[in-house]
């Protein structure tokens, strides 16, 4: 275990604008702690209290609390440990599916990783790519999401991008490389006005039901009962079935696109 260093920092007036420099231990790309230098300007204020922001910074790292954080950009991090680690159906060049990967026994499902490696691949990896992880905040996230909802994405398409990107985040906070995930608190806002859903009064569905032939009676029959997806319905099996037990096991979905 390292020693903890105890640090005073130093404050910096350039005319009237006051900053302060100190150093934090990061997480380097290969996992050793290193120390980086940081900087920040405070602007035009006293200099007591600009020793009073100073102290702020430094109280949690001085206390042994602050947590290192890692010095790899947004892209490396994605690349490098995310795809490998937590969506390895995705290309990391490409941001595409491995279509030699789907059925091989590697995990996920092809639709979720589309989905994902289609917003980093149009979205935030052209603007997060070489911004380093642990200075994407708030601020940098809601001004992304605001900046897409203003060029004409619909709501619940952003809300897929925040999705994504939260998804990562994530995965960093989880894996220790990051304090906490800069998407919490970032809410994308609709104004689509919200549609009533309708759902079918029990003689509806089963009027429903009886007008179908078979195999679409069982399938619609076993969705309305279950409550399973379509995808999930298609890929049941007689091993996932337990008539006794009145159970069903979803083990697998199936897609037009992806098959099994």
């Amino acid at each position: 275990m390292s020693r903890h260093r105890f640090q005073k920092g130093r404050l910096l007036k350039r005319g009237k604008i006051w900053a302060a420099r100190w150093y934090e231990n990061v997480l380097l790309e290969d996992g050793r702690l290193g120390r980086l230098r940081r900087y920040v300007t405070f602007g035009p204020i006293q200099k007591d209290q600009a020793k009073h922001k100073l102290a702020a910074i430094l109280e949690p790292i001085n206390q042994g609390k602050s947590q290192a954080e890692t010095v790899m950009t947004f892209g490396q991090f994605v690349r490098q440990r995310w795809i490998p680690a937590a969506m390895p159906l995705l290309d990391p060049v490409t941001m595409k599916v491995k279509r030699e990967a789907v059925g091989n026994g590697t995990p996920g499902r092809p639709g979720t990783a589309e989905t994902y490696g289609s917003k980093l691949r149009t979205h935030l990896l052209p603007a997060l790519e070489d911004r380093p992880l642990r200075e994407i905040g708030r601020f940098e996230v809601a001004r992304l999401l605001s900046e897409k909802q203003q060029k004409g994405f619909a709501a619940a398409h952003v809300r897929a991008m925040r999705a994504t990107l939260s998804k990562v985040m994530k995965a960093a906070v989880d894996w220790q490389l990051l304090a906490e995930n800069p998407v919490h608190g970032c809410h994308v806002e609709s104004g689509e006005p919200k549609r009533e859903r309708v759902h079918l009064r029990p003689e509806q569905a089963a009027m429903l039901v009886a007008s179908l032939p078979e195999p679409c009676r069982s399938v619609v029959l076993v969705t309305v009962l279950s409550g399973c997806r379509i995808g999930e319905v298609l890929g049941l099996r007689w091993s996932s079935v337990d008539l006794a037990g009145g159970n069903l096991a979803i083990r697998q979905t199936f897609s037009e696109r992806w098959g099994y």
